[in-house]
């Protein structure tokens, strides 16, 4: 986190994010239309990092083409400052440039002085350009809207919650499906004269044993049927096995070494599971990369701001929490019951809002990577990390090209061949339009078993693929709202499950009962719906399955034995991911098919 001002808060951000409707988008020639999508409409993003681009014809080409529509093209700050940090990394001359390739630039388009109109929109220069800023050849870099990305993808992009509390649809979706009357809502079934004057009640028919009043995948939103809603926990903790030493919480007394799990959500809530002064605290809350923040997300002002203390970012005055709140502390959750003895690296991704540009998710992505790397090297104060969740993503206007997002995919692909496996949800949209970065999975036939690619598709052995899981209800069935295709790996548990929340939430909305103690000294009450003190929750969405997947794969890498040692000097190390690949293998069934890979 910094404390620059910030060009991304929810309210600038809103200001200046466009739809992309296929009827009414511009698009050149004979290409196809568009799909839809939400973006950043005066912002581009280029694979190319800043002092590359500087040198290379393509930024002339792009400051042309934004000429030709009264513009201008600024290289934003934050991508020198991202390239300023790789420098101070102290990394051997070879590991500096690839990890270049990857630090891209992010650029800023303005109006010329003399000229004004709306919002620039960076869709009309892409489609100007024919997607290549070189349109002979394959001379220069893609260019790529900056998306704007959900939890969990869907053109909803939300997890199951209950429903929206504002009667606009949310700004990045369609029409929240939840906006439908809630089923507690109608009259209360005591409302009528005293039980007692009357047959007792409950020898008559449960009310909630009528059909549900609403039908299909909108269900797991309500209260009941898995929408977020506070639980008691009365098992025992999962047990450790595992303590950090006091001077390297990766590492245990012994030496060895503890699995690391990456989260890049909503931060990590109070809980105490995860802060154990016995053991060792499990969650990295702020982790710092050469002396700065890994997040690159502004601090909230305010606790009750943020979503893993308070949860009321967007109507604070009046609640109820945001759609979000508690998010990465019930995946922190999930984790933790596959592989207890896992460290969560949780550094604060977005907000209450759930929305994040793609920029900052990209600046995220690669501080990891360059976190990790520093890991690898034996860098005091860091450690690898094992596993990456991403329960988020967004919907491409052009998924059928197959160069459609290089910079979000080159992160990816380059945190994959040094070393991390990458994890994400498949969405819930119920629907088998691919959401990104989902879709990055190889194509498989799950049908089989074990499950194996489509023709030509290749699991490189020095590149362990994405791995995108889907939801499934208690019972073992695929749920209903779970995002579906050939795209995604396999399902795990995601439909009323239960994990962790702070038990600092507390929301608006309140108990329906509140009634003065007569024998006791607390008063009684009915359950309050956003109250949270009791640190668990059940909650719903493919945003949770992907996290158990995550800790079954954390779980399999510590029973497997120490890492091996890595040979930075060698590229991207084959060990390390020859190891990796054992874990995959037995919580998927998936083996790489090409022993070589790519070099």
């Amino acid at each position: 986190m910094s404390d620059r001002p910030d060009p991304d808060s929810p309210e600038r951000l809103s200001r200046r994010t466009r739809a992309l409707d296929p009827v009414t988008a511009r698009r050149k020639g004979q290409r196809r239309s568009p799909q839809p999508t939400w973006y950043v409409g005066d912002r581009i993003q280029i694979p190319l990092a800043p002092s590359e681009l500087k040198g290379d014809r393509a930024l002339t080409w792009l400051q042309e083409a934004a000429a030709d529509h009264d513009l201008e093209v600024e290289i934003e700050a934050e991508s020198t400052a991202d390239q300023q940090l790789l420098a101070r990394a102290r990394l051997p001359r070879e590991t500096v440039a690839e990890l270049r390739q990857v630090f891209g630039t992010s650029v800023r388009l303005r109006y010329r002085p003399e000229a004004s109109g709306e919002l620039p929109d960076s869709w009309n220069l892409i489609d100007h350009l024919g997607s290549r800023l070189c349109p002979h050849d394959d001379c220069s870099p893609r260019i790529a809207l900056d998306h704007m990305v959900v939890p969990s993808p869907t053109v909803g992009g939300q997890p199951y919650v209950q429903p929206f509390p504002y009667t606009q649809s949310h700004p990045y979706t369609q029409s929240h499906p939840y906006t439908q009357s809630h089923p507690y809502t109608q009259s209360h079934p005591y409302t009528q004269s005293h039980p007692y004057t009357q047959s007792h009640p409950y020898t008559q028919s449960h009310p909630y044993t009528q059909s549900h009043p609403v039908a299909g995948a909108p269900e797991y939103g309500m209260l009941g049927a898995g929408g977020r809603q506070p639980v008691m926990w009365t098992g025992p903790r999962p047990r450790r096995e595992l303590r950090g030493s006091a001077k390297d919480l990766f590492v245990t007394d012994d030496g060895t070494r503890r699995p690391v799990v990456a989260v890049l959500d909503t931060g990590v809530g109070a809980h105490p599971w995860f802060d154990d002064d016995e053991a060792g605290d499990v969650v990295v809350r702020d982790p710092q990369l050469l002396g700065e923040p890994l997040s690159v997300l502004v601090e909230p002002e305010f606790d009750y701001e943020r979503p893993d203390v308070g949860g009321v970012s967007i109507a604070p005055l009046a609640g109820p929490l945001d759609p979000v709140a508690g998010h990465g502390t019930f995946i922190a959750g999930l984790i933790h019951q596959q592989c207890a003895d896992a460290v969560i690296l949780a550094p604060a991704l977005y907000g209450g809002s759930g929305v994040v540009a793609e920029r900052d998710l990209l600046r995220t992505l690669r501080r990891l990577l360059l976190w990790h790397v520093l890991g690898l090297h034996g860098r005091r104060g860091y450690a690898p990390v094992d596993v990456l969740v991403l329960s988020l993503g967004y919907y491409h206007e052009d998924p059928d090209d197959q160069e459609f997002d290089e910079p979000l995919s080159a992160v990816l692909r380059a945190l994959r061949r040094y070393g991390v496996v990458v994890v994400t949800s498949s969405g819930n949209d119920a629907q088998t339009r691919p959401s990104y970065p989902a879709a990055f999975a190889p194509r498989i036939d799950r049908r089989a078993s074990p499950p194996v690619p489509q023709r030509g598709v290749v699991l490189a052995l020095r590149e362990p693929p994405v791995l995108t899981v889907g939801a499934e209800n208690p019972d073992g069935t695929v749920a209903l709202f779970s995002n579906d295709g050939p795209w995604v790996t396999c399902t795990r548990p995601g439909a009323s499950v239960v994990s962790t929340m702070p038990t600092s939430i507390d929301g608006a909305i309140a108990p329906s009962r509140w009634v003065t103690p007569v024998w006791g000294d607390r008063p009684r009450a009915t359950i309050d719906p956003e109250g949270f003190q009791s640190g668990f929750a059940i909650w719903s969405g493919t945003s949770f399955a992907a996290p158990v997947l995550a800790g079954e794969i954390a779980a399999r890498l510590q029973a497997s034995g120490p890492p091996p040692e890595v040979k930075l000097t060698e590229g991207a190390s084959k060990s390390r991911c020859i190891w990796l690949w054992k874990a995959i293998t037995l919580v998927s069934g998936l083996r790489p098919t090409d022993e070589g890979g790519p070099a």
